[in-house]
């Protein structure tokens, strides 16, 4: 468990995803690549809520510059076309309560802002 407070533009998204996602390459041997993880039934989620769309946003922007590059698929659940079992979800409380599937898949939660 951990606690940032940093100055907004300082790198809070990098901190908490980057380790995340370097957890989430270990956990599959190191694979990277677009198709390295996407159909491992097992795979654990991070869920990453925010306190509003406009910050889904631009943690997703953050988060898109390096996941997809290594193989780790990142979603906004506030857009229509969202993919729910993508690697990192990002959404407010309220859309991923209304369109979460549940915590048997989540490994990584976190609280931003």
């Amino acid at each position: 468990d951990t606690v940032v407070l940093a100055e907004t533009g300082s790198g809070k998204t990098l901190a908490y995803a980057l380790p995340i996602i370097h957890m989430m390459l270990a956990e599959s041997g190191g694979e990277s690549g677009p198709d390295s993880r996407r159909f491992e039934s097992s795979r654990k989620q991070a869920l990453l809520l925010q306190p509003n769309r406009e910050l889904c946003k631009q943690a997703r922007d953050t988060i898109d510059r390096i996941g997809p590059s290594v193989g780790i698929s990142v979603s906004s659940l506030m857009e229509h076309d969202a993919d729910v079992d993508a690697d990192i979800l990002i959404a407010t409380p309220t859309i991923a309560i209304r369109s979460w599937r549940g915590p048997d898949r989540i490994r990584w939660l976190v609280l931003d802002e």
